[in-house]
């Protein structure tokens, strides 16, 4: 049975429709996690290169001592003063100062040496300056990596918003097109809402992320009917989940709900064992209420 050009033409622009909602906020998920990975910075090498000048810090301040360096200070400022006056003297034209202002040189150098093998060539000074401005980086650097972070969080809910929303788009149709072929006819409340749910579940698109034909969609649903006919055909589970349904037996028990649930997940878990294998069963299994993680079923 088909649905008509009319009827096949609003199923085409609900596919599109929902298909273009899902590529949206696929692309945007896409772009905040390729902004994430191109601003991140590794907080931990940062981390590392502020402990490591912390270390010559906390060193450079173990070994001041204010008395002594002071006095190679103003050794190494008397050396530099005397040359600088041997080198104004011979400017101004003096002559035979050439063996004195080199040994004036060497003492500067002497006085340069002994002062900076005891401060180092970098100061307190200096290093405090190196602490501060990593911390700094750190701080901007754990800021944008957060923000990142949370903006591919609102893009990973938009686009999960996008998936339900599609699918709610279309369940709809697909619900009225399975009506339309007969599947809701002369069936109980345990299967019509297997269905609604089953059917519910089924994606827009394909696994490139295309709009799929309403002819692929309609296949889709069809192949869903089946699943849950053929799920419900076993007494056992029907009965279980009847049990389960909570609007259907509406004076039930959280004890009862409980017991029920239990009894079922353990007997899908028995009679479906490579459960993963079928992609229909797990999306009718998740109708129930149930999850599918690597194989096992959960109760959620």
């Amino acid at each position: 049975m088909v649905m008509g050009s009319d009827g096949e033409k609003v199923l085409q622009d609900t596919l599109d429709t929902a298909a273009q909602e899902y590529k949206d906020a696929l692309s945007d998920l896409n772009n905040a996690r390729a902004d994430k990975a191109n601003n991140y910075t590794d907080v931990t090498a940062l981390q590392q290169q502020r402990d490591q000048v912390q270390k010559e810090l906390d060193k450079a301040r173990e070994e001041y001592d204010d008395t002594e360096i002071k006095q190679l200070q103003d050794d190494l400022t008397n050396a530099q003063k005397k040359l600088a006056g041997y080198q104004q003297r011979q400017a101004n034209g003096e002559k035979n100062l050439g063996s004195v202002i080199v040994l004036a040189q060497d003492n500067v150098d002497r006085a340069k040496r002994a002062y900076e093998n005891k401060v180092g060539h970098q100061d307190i000074n200096t290093l405090e300056n190196q602490v501060a401005d990593l911390d700094v980086k750190i701080k901007e650097a754990q800021a944008e990596n957060n923000a990142g972070e949370a903006a591919v969080d609102a893009a990973q809910n938009a686009y999960d918003r996008a998936i339900i929303s599609a699918k709610e788009t279309l369940s709809e149709s697909g619900k009225a097109y399975a009506r339309l072929i007969g599947a809701y006819e002369d069936v109980d409340d345990v299967t019509s809402n297997l269905f609604d749910n089953a059917i519910g579940s089924i994606d827009a698109v394909d696994k490139a992320g295309n709009a799929l034909s309403p002819e692929m969609y309609k296949q889709k649903v069809r192949d869903m009917i089946n699943s849950v006919n053929s799920l419900v055909s076993d007494e056992t589970v029907k009965t279980l989940i009847e049990a389960t349904d909570e609007k259907i037996n509406t004076d039930m028990t959280v004890a009862d709900a409980n017991k029920a649930r239990t009894q079922l997940k353990e007997y899908l878990e028995k009679t479906f064992p490579n459960i993963e294998d079928d992609e229909n069963l797990m999306k009718i299994v998740v109708g129930i209420g149930f999850e599918v993680v690597d194989g096992e079923i959960v109760d959620k």
